[in-house]
């Protein structure tokens, strides 16, 4: 096994330790990537896909070699080293980064875990390279976008979000046709029945115990949750994007244009809008 004389990025020159060209280029992508949102294992598949190895050429990359690159001093000029990075990207990327032992961010695995195509409901994949170019794909439908990257998605989660605790009002769902149209038809069929000369007891009751019962069924789902939801927007203080969405949401909507949506648990869909959700 090949062990490194230097760390990834530099090597010897005329006795001088100097930025290696090819390396130093890959240091700067790979932090520039990650605050983008990008992941362990995205960025292992882009430098996989590369020419510049970690070690020997034969030598796949994989995603401790990327975490001990991440966030790494040296890259900003210490214990000797020239500078390959500016400091504040460094320093991203360090409050970035995971606990040890894990091997995502947590905001961008909840991200691509919540993510749906809005044109079929498939989970969609998200394709990148060396470039930044970032894209998503559906493999279901064919539908793709290159607008929305992942940093793109949490900014508009964001303002979401903030809409949603400024309006928490807008946060009603309609009720189904099916379910409406049902409580309708009950309630006129009791009235019927109440009219009549002859009031039957029995079939009265019956209706009314049904009536009840859808009324509870719409209650127990969409309504309930909507009240749910408008408690958590209106309680969180923790402004995470990552702490509120799994309480509020089933999916993030990817559509074509890459303005995202947000499906709430109570079936309403909402987007940003300059005059709050809608």
């Amino acid at each position: 096994m090949a062990i490194r004389k230097r760390p990834f990025g530099y090597e010897m020159c005329r006795g001088q330790i100097q930025p290696c060209p090819a390396e130093a280029e890959v240091v700067r992508m790979l932090h520039e990537q990650y605050a983008n949102g990008l992941s362990y294992r995205q960025l292992t598949a882009i430098l996989n896909a590369g020419t510049v190895s970690y070690n020997e050429p034969d030598k796949p990359w994989n995603k401790n070699m990327v975490a001990r690159i991440l966030g790494n001093d040296i890259y900003i000029g210490n214990k000797g080293y020239p500078p390959i990075l500016e400091e504040s990207l460094l320093r991203k990327v360090q409050a970035m980064k995971p606990d040890a032992g894990q091997t995502a961010d947590t905001r961008a695995k909840m991200l691509r875990a919540m993510c749906r195509c809005a044109s079929c409901g498939r989970k969609p994949a998200m394709n990148a390279n060396a470039k930044g170019w970032q894209r998503w794909n559906c493999p279901e439908c064919g539908a793709l976008t290159s607008k929305a990257t992942l940093q793109i998605v949490a900014e508009d989660l964001e303002t979401i979000l903030s809409e949603l605790r400024v309006d928490s009002g807008c946060i009603e769902a309609k009720p189904t046709n099916g379910c409406s149209n049902r409580i309708a038809d009950l309630e006129q069929e009791l009235a019927e029945a109440m009219e009549k000369e002859t009031f039957d007891d029995i079939q009265g009751r019956a209706i009314a115990m049904e009536l009840a019962s859808a009324r509870f069924e719409m209650l127990g789902n969409e309504e309930y949750e909507s009240y749910r939801i408008r408690h958590h927007v209106s309680a969180d203080e923790s402004g995470e994007i990552e702490v509120m969405l799994p309480q509020i949401a089933t999916a993030i909507l990817i559509p074509i244009s890459g303005d995202i949506k947000l499906l709430l648990k109570n079936g309403q869909i909402v987007e940003r809008s300059v005059d709050g959700c809608r």
